[in-house]
């Protein structure tokens, strides 16, 4: 897809082992790059709270990836996973 001279390119990668903890995050975020050959992604999305880990813990590990670059923007939902 083009626009306005550039190429677009929309790359999703969907992760959900481990639960949301600052650790599964960053390591699964990790995996995708790597399998992905990409430094970043522009948008991280976490579609999914799945009660174990606080949120404040999920929301400073979002900014945590954006401040490390490895994520431009970092969008969470309130969505609630229970077993």
């Amino acid at each position: 897809m083009t626009h306005a001279g550039k190429i677009l390119l929309l790359v999703l990668t969907i992760f959900f082992l481990g639960g949301n903890h600052r650790k599964s995050l960053v390591e699964n975020l990790d995996a995708s790059l790597k399998r992905l050959n990409l430094s970043y992604v522009d948008i991280l999305y976490v579609h999914a709270y799945e009660y174990r880990t606080p949120i404040e813990e999920i929301m400073r590990s979002l900014d945590d990836v954006v401040r490390s670059g490895k994520v431009s923007n970092s969008w969470f939902t309130t969505l609630r996973y229970s077993n």
